[in-house]
């Protein structure tokens, strides 16, 4: 299904891009990849490095929510295991890569539940990791090319 997962990866680009943007303008969560200005000192392994990192933490993302929510008893309630994903792994993710800090931890956890609640969206929808784990690779690379050229 080529076709539907590429459709479904331009809807995730959209909707990713968007929720970055609100992300930069009014939530100011700061994220994992917000750090890409230290990768700028070693120009030569910059692509590499931006691509590697981008798709490894869409990776990390969309195959751990899945493999953490696969044990929820929901009963295929769609939108409860998407509302679980979400919620649940979006703390767990915040918990692990965000300062013990709640003014930050606040916005990060909010801007991780809509994110991961989306990517659990865009698996349901194509029952493929591919469109969430493309979407969230290309938002994120293209993001961190914004932070280098600013």
């Amino acid at each position: 299904h080529i076709g539907e997962a590429v459709l479904w990866t331009v809807i995730g680009i959209v909707f990713l891009s968007i929720w970055l943007f609100v992300n930069e303008r009014f939530l100011k969560a700061p994220l994992p990849i917000d750090h890409v200005t230290e990768a700028a000192a070693y120009p030569g392994a910059l692509p590499p490095v931006l691509i590697a990192y981008s798709f490894s933490q869409a990776a990390l993302i969309n195959i751990g929510f899945k493999c953490m929510t696969d044990h929820f008893n929901v009963r295929s309630q769609e939108v409860l295991v998407i509302l679980l994903s979400g919620f649940a792994f979006g703390l767990y993710y915040t918990l692990l890569f965000t300062p013990a800090s709640l003014h930050i931890f606040i916005p990060v956890y909010l801007y991780n539940i809509l994110a991961i609640a989306f990517s659990a969206y865009l698996y349901n929808q194509s029952h493929s990791f591919v469109p969430g784990m493309a979407a969230m690779t290309i938002v994120y690379f293209l993001y961190q090319i914004l932070i280098l050229s600013a």
